[in-house]
């Protein structure tokens, strides 16, 4: 019995052993053909779909030494993108390019640097051509009265309205209301309206809470 029992382990191990033979080619094929295309979507300039190649990468190597490599190109690329977007004027490709090379390599914001120093300088030539929808862009600040905050199709026109000039010029926004949860509900549909405009421009945006105080919000342009 023992040695009928001993038998059909061996059998069990080499059929398990034979089939993780007949995948490992499988795999590397598999890897070498991801790699492929990586090169390929890159070298064509179609980086949106090279992306997508190197996430598919990282799932079926995820401890190639090489992965950090194809991420770095990867993130040129972009930047390159955006610097001939931003040389012939179209700011919001040079903007999403300068948000796709970030997110791949969040730990070196040094790369992504010279590209954003160059958007801002751009943005800054853009407003002073840009009208103001609501804001004073000669004033110190300027003051928005919001509708009341139930009237949620009048609120969002005028976010919209506000988010265009908080990224043309730069603005700094204060909100003021009576209660917090008002503050954080306005910055958050403000924030998502920004998100829309610009995704690289992180808007500073605080809150100033008083008993009785009319829902508006302050805007503080740019020195710059």
């Amino acid at each position: 019995m023992k040695s009928f029992a001993s038998s059909c382990l061996a059998v069990i191990a080499a059929s398990l052993l034979l089939a993780a033979c007949q995948q490992l080619p499988s795999a590397v094929a598999e890897r070498d053909n991801a790699v492929v295309q990586f090169e390929a979507h890159l070298a064509a300039g179609q980086l949106s779909a090279a992306e997508a190649q190197l996430a598919q990468l990282q799932q079926l190597a995820a401890g190639d030494s090489h992965l950090p490599q194809y991420q770095r190109r990867l993130a040129d690329a972009y930047l390159q993108q955006g610097q001939r977007a931003l040389q012939s004027g179209d700011l919001d490709t040079a903007t999403q390019a300068l948000s796709r090379a970030r997110s791949l390599m969040p730990a070196a914001p040094a790369l992504t640097s010279g590209l954003d120093t160059m958007l801002v300088q751009a943005g800054v030539e853009q407003n002073r051509k840009t009208p103001a929808r609501l804001i004073d862009p000669g004033a110190a600040s300027s003051v928005i009265v919001l509708p009341p905050l139930q009237d949620h199709e009048r609120l969002n026109d005028v976010l919209a309205a506000v988010a265009a000039d908080v990224v043309n010029f730069r603005c700094a926004v204060r909100i003021d209301v009576t209660r917090a949860e008002d503050g954080d509900h306005l910055a958050a549909l403000l924030e998502a309206q920004i998100e829309r405009l610009d995704p690289a421009f992180e808007a500073s945006i605080g809150q100033a809470i008083g008993p009785g105080q009319k829902p508006q919000l302050v805007l503080t342009p740019s020195a710059g």
